[in-house]
């Protein structure tokens, strides 16, 4: 019902996105890598940006923007609406409580699994951010342990340890806050909120012949500090959880 929605904070610019010069660099476990410059998107992706996704698809092909490997790795997989979309994203719309914690429209979008998050960069004309260029994104050209530094402050991400709610939000919130969850060059929400799907694969720690997807950064379920070095274990690009989400990227020409 429309007439008891509360207000919601507006992000002020959903579609910003952030240019990272890359180059050569020495990365302190990798070694020497070459990131040729990209541009990242400076929040994560939100329940608005989504359900203009999902009703872009409704209208189109809804299965153009899939990856090529989808149906064979998740052959039950339909379309790309994530888990109890239906359930929660009203809930949204109006600012109320879903499972106890308030959701708004410019939260995270989560329950989206790898191949959700992989269609909408493609229909962004996008894709995912590879592990390297997310790790720089929060590190900087100086390795630092946390996107603002070298020590941990609870209060500056969305953990599971914050010392107070963000406007009322306990769980998801706005990708905008807080405001202290930001880089020197402006990208925000790398240390908290939700922990983030990248385009890259890891070995998985127990099984060296098998490839895991790499997640990223640190979520609202996470206790105490997060280092941005260090990659969240998700088992397989099927995973859809309340704490994981995604931003997108895209590769910048030289100048």
């Amino acid at each position: 019902n429309g007439s008891k929605s509360l207000p919601q904070r507006m992000v002020a610019d959903p579609e910003a996105v952030v240019a990272y010069s890359g180059g050569h660099l020495d990365h302190p476990v990798r070694g020497a890598i070459v990131l040729p410059p990209f541009s990242l998107d400076k929040h994560e992706v939100t329940v608005r940006q989504y359900a203009v996704f999902l009703d872009a698809l409704a209208s189109a092909n809804p299965t153009a923007f899939d990856h090529p490997a989808q149906a064979r790795q998740n052959k039950d997989k339909t379309g790309h609406k994530p888990k109890d979309w239906d359930v929660w994203y009203p809930i949204a719309v109006a600012g109320e409580k879903f499972d106890g914690h308030r959701l708004t429209l410019d939260c995270p979008v989560f329950n989206v699994d790898w191949w959700d998050a992989y269609a909408y960069a493609r229909w962004k004309n996008r894709r995912l951010p590879s592990e390297d260029e997310w790790e720089f994104a929060a590190r900087g050209k100086e390795w630092r342990k946390f996107p603002w530094g070298n020590d941990w402050i609870a209060a500056n991400a969305n953990g599971a340890d914050k010392p107070a709610p963000l406007e009322d939000h306990t769980r998801w919130s706005p990708v905008d806050l807080p405001e202290s969850d930001r880089t020197p060059e402006g990208t925000l929400g790398l240390a908290g909120n939700v922990t983030e799907w990248t385009g890259s694969d890891q070995v998985h720690p127990e099984y060296p012949d098998r490839m895991i997807p790499v997640a990223k950064g640190g979520s609202f379920v996470t206790n105490g500090e997060i280092n941005a070095g260090k990659s969240v274990m998700v088992m397989t690009r099927n995973e859809q959880k309340h704490w994981l989400g995604f931003r997108t990227a895209a590769q910048l020409s030289k100048p």
